[in-house]
């Protein structure tokens, strides 16, 4: 896929790459300390928009692979419990890390970027 900016075509990732892509971006973000919802929010309708297409086997072998499944997971219970997206959209998605999203959303309300 491909969107036209001027007169140059600028090539997008799929979307089982681009999920991961968004993620690992503000993951980095969160561990430096300063995600913002917005970056969040992005990944959480990027999710939403290509549910149908996300391999979810794939998805879930990288993230094991990358180690990066618990953070996702955590993010998961976050994009639940606190945006109000569908339990069954999310790939990956555990009940118990409700106790990691409240920890997320501590750590974003007190030095998030809201820009």
């Amino acid at each position: 896929m491909s969107w036209r900016n001027g007169g140059t075509d600028v090539f997008l990732p799929n979307a089982n790459n681009d999920v991961i892509l968004v993620f690992i971006h503000f993951l980095n973000h969160f561990f430096i300390g300063s995600v913002g919802l917005r970056q969040i929010c992005d990944w959480w309708r990027l999710l939403g928009k290509y549910r149908d297409e996300i391999n979810r086997k794939l998805l879930e072998d990288r993230l094991c692979k990358s180690e990066t499944g618990v953070g996702w997971k955590a993010f998961a219970a976050f994009v639940v419990g606190y945006l109000g997206m569908p339990e069954d959209t999310i790939p990956m998605y555990d009940s118990w890390l409700k106790s990691k999203a409240d920890k997320i959303m501590r750590v974003v309300m007190e030095v998030g970027n809201f820009g």
